[in-house]
């Protein structure tokens, strides 16, 4: 949607002996690659609220549980929730999920599943997004 903040998860791996004070990650946007949105009524990721989010820990994996409310008029077949752990203001990790089938004004719980070891992190935010 216009104006609307999108958040897009995913992982770079670099070799910690490969990074320099010179290393840096360019992201860029085409507007000639931007498809036109044919319908003005989709949902803003202001129109999801995450709430009562946790971090459970084992000794072979984590996961990031909390629930998710469609505050949007109609019903939301595939949402997208990405989880961004960060060490102050430095984002340390992201992992996403879908959760399907969520009526205007209910919540639904959601799990992302963390595979591999945690970095060190003080904070972890979920963000929710229409993903159709």
């Amino acid at each position: 949607m216009p104006r609307d903040t999108v958040v897009l998860s995913g992982m770079v791996g670099i070799p910690r002996a490969d990074i320099d004070e010179d290393t840096s990650i360019e992201i860029g946007f085409r507007k000639a690659d931007a498809v036109p949105v044919a319908n003005l009524s989709k949902p803003k990721s202001s129109d999801f609220e995450v709430s009562n989010v946790s971090v459970v820990n084992s000794d072979w994996s984590s996961k990031v549980t909390g629930e998710v409310k469609n505050n949007f008029s109609e019903e939301q077949d595939m949402l997208a929730l990405h989880a961004v752990f960060k060490n102050g203001d430095e984002i340390v990790y992201c992992e996403s999920t879908y959760v399907n089938d969520i009526p205007s004004g209910s919540s639904v719980p959601f799990e992302i599943s963390v595979m591999s070891d945690l970095p060190q992190y003080t904070d972890v935010q979920v963000y929710a997004q229409s993903w159709m």
